[in-house]
């Protein structure tokens, strides 16, 4: 947006039309029309309307995109924002009301996409993260693994494990009587499809750096940027009791909150075992990840 490349009150779907991607509904479905009407600050806002688990891709029931559509090879980005687009119904009419939902984020990545003529990994590695002074190897896309050992892991990337037996899991059920369950990178989760909102693996020291060069003294961020951030997506504005300067609320990817007049912004997150913040308040930096 800073170079004119993108507009964030443009609508999505003409511009996943020039990378190819467009609504694929399945059966007897048909696309809601009001996924017409949803545009960039929608989804940087996660007000779209689109439900959360709209791009997850196997291991919820029904939500195997490669089976649905039919694909021959392992569901991508595109393609998992293809089925969302021709096959979600819409929880509100677009821009009405904040719901978080990480489908917003993916098809966000083919935006960029789009706009950049380029992977969004590689947008990711070699254009947007070194603004924030980080290698390749520090912040990236994961890539599909099959086990703990598999040679698709990244150098810096976790082994996934799981200690919980939730829907969350995903495992061979063959190997379930040996004791493994295997975390939800493997073997169903296809985290490259998921890029834009879970598939990125990031050391604790990469999100630190990013989160201390929000005001430093060449920050990444632009000022028009940071502006955007602070101010109140025009939903909250409509509701009686929003206070801009006492009430907490969510804008492009961050709580936003002021107190003292200053103002708070973070994003937290987790994985069943792990968690993590990262956040800026009146010219200091915070983050905290725990295991």
């Amino acid at each position: 947006a800073d170079q004119g490349k993108l507009d964030p009150d443009a609508e999505v779907l003409p511009i996943l039309k020039e990378l190819g991607v467009t609504p694929r509904p399945v059966g007897g479905s048909r696309m809601d029309e009001r996924i017409s009407r949803i545009k960039i600050r929608h989804l940087m806002d996660h007000t779209s309307g689109l439900p959360n688990a709209t791009t997850y891709t196997a291991w919820r029931p029904g939500l195997n995109v490669a089976a649905r559509q039919n694909l021959e090879h392992v569901a991508t980005g595109a393609d998992v924002v293809a089925d969302a687009l021709g096959n979600a119904r819409l929880d509100s009419d677009p821009g009405a009301k904040y719901q978080y939902a990480n489908a917003n984020f993916v098809i966000l990545a083919r935006v960029i996409e789009a706009r950049s003529n380029m992977p969004f990994n590689n947008f990711l590695t070699e254009v947007a993260m070194p603004r924030f002074g980080l290698a390749p190897d520090e912040v990236y896309v994961s890539q599909n693994q099959l086990a703990p050992d598999s040679p698709q892991r990244g150098k810096n990337e976790a082994a996934y494990y799981q200690t919980s037996k939730d829907r969350f899991v995903s495992f061979v059920p063959a190997e379930q009587a040996q004791g493994n369950i295997y975390g939800e990178a493997y073997r169903g989760y296809t985290t490259e499809a998921s890029d834009g909102g879970g598939g990125i693996a990031c050391t604790a020291t990469a999100l630190g750096k990013i989160v201390a060069n929000l005001r430093s003294e060449k920050p990444a961020l632009s000022k028009r940027a940071l502006t955007e951030i602070l101010t109140p997506p025009s939903h909250y504005t409509r509701q009686r009791d929003f206070r801009p300067a006492g009430s907490t609320f969510y804008s492009k990817g961050f709580n936003v909150v002021f107190s003292g007049g200053q103002p708070w912004f973070g994003h937290s997150g987790m994985t069943q075992h792990c968690g993590g913040i990262i956040g800026h308040q009146a010219g200091y930096q915070y983050i905290a990840v725990s295991n």
